[in-house]
């Protein structure tokens, strides 16, 4: 009955031997038959759910897919709004570091432009000191072309062993050690005497304070690397002039070069540090006094050149250097207005015009 489902009535009659045979094989194969009928229904009802789950599944995925895809399109969305932030951020930034650069430049040009003020005024205030000289000591020759001369201290008094019209003319400042400032062009030479045929010779020396010495030649095959890496052009140059900071008389003991913060500085030839000094510290544009950050350079032929006002120093005494090697950076640390550098050469001790080795 299990292998052959439901049975005939009469297959059932002649496999039987008996009535109650009969009967019992037609009542067992009626339950068998209904069971199967059963197990039919609930297979077609669990195949029935198994496609409404499958069919909801398949619902349940593809909202799935479409809030990925949306959560996807919101999360580009986001990524670009903080690029476009990022880049207008980073143009702002660059706009006030440019608005901060030309505030530095007009600061700068207003220290030059006050500086040249100063040195006028003070032009004008020594042409008087030596007119009233010539009113005074009529037999005395004045020089035109002397220095500025700041103060009523400067002018040497006369010695005891001098007689009144023996004394001498005033006279610029000893020269200085000290490294000298950014400055702008010089202010004009004083004119000629309006009266042509009045002698003019130089006034005699103070004995404390020697001429500067003139430069000796350079030696055969010496070649300087230019040592700003900025400008090449000159703010201050050598010799006596008036100071920026204070409009006193002095002697400018290097060459000013124009420059920015952070400039790369040079070294002007091959050599040994034997000064790296960094009193402001490291990284300053402003600040301190003097030189401020400064390097010297000892080289073979002797002469040790220096490198004043520097933000930063990237040398250590002791290193050697080779020429064009950078050392640091343009700064305007120590006694300056704003960023250049201070070049000086040093030969047997005394500071020489670097012009004409620089550019000669």
């Amino acid at each position: 009955m299990f292998e052959n489902a439901r049975p005939s009535t009469l297959s059932v009659l002649l496999s039987s031997s008996n009535i109650k045979g009969f009967f019992q094989g037609m009542e067992l194969a009626g339950a068998v038959a209904d069971r199967d009928l059963a197990v039919i229904q609930e297979l077609s009802n669990a195949k029935s759910l198994a496609e409404i789950l499958k069919s909801n599944a398949e619902i349940t995925g593809a909202k799935a897919e479409n809030f990925i895809t949306q959560i996807s399109e919101e999360i580009d969305k986001l990524e670009e709004g903080i690029r476009l932030e990022e880049e207008t951020l980073q143009s702002l930034e660059l706009q006030v570091a440019q608005r901060n650069q030309g505030i530095n430049e007009l600061q700068y040009k207003g220290a030059v432009v006050d500086a040249n003020i100063q040195r006028a005024r003070d032009e004008i205030a020594y042409q008087d000191t030596l007119k009233k000289l010539e009113q005074e000591q009529p037999s005395q020759i004045v020089d035109q072309n002397m220095p500025l001369v700041p103060t009523e201290t400067q002018i040497q008094a006369p010695k005891p062993s001098e007689t009144p019209s023996a004394t001498k003319k005033p006279r610029p400042s000893e020269v200085v050690t000290e490294p000298e400032y950014i400055e702008g062009p010089e202010a004009p030479k004083p004119s000629s005497p309006s009266n042509p045929t009045t002698p003019v010779t130089q006034a005699p020396p103070v004995e404390s304070e020697p001429p500067a010495p003139s430069n000796p030649p350079a030696p055969a095959g010496v070649s300087l690397f230019f040592p700003n890496g900025f400008s090449q052009s000159i703010t201050s140059p050598f010799g006596y002039r008036g100071s920026p900071i204070n409009g006193a008389g002095e002697f400018h003991t290097g060459t000013d070069f124009q420059g920015s913060f952070g400039a790369p500085i040079f070294a002007a030839m091959g050599g040994t540090v034997i000064a790296a000094n960094t009193p402001v510290g490291q990284g300053a544009q402003y600040g301190g006094w003097g030189y401020g950050n400064y390097i010297d350079i000892q080289h073979p032929n002797g002469w040790v050149t220096r490198y004043g006002h520097l933000m930063n120093v990237n040398v250590s005494v002791g290193q050697q250097v080779s020429a064009g090697e950078m050392i640091g950076g343009c700064g305007s640390t120590g006694a300056s207005t704003g960023p250049h550098l201070h070049f000086e050469i040093i030969i047997d001790g005394r500071q020489v015009d670097p012009v004409p080795y620089l550019f000669g």
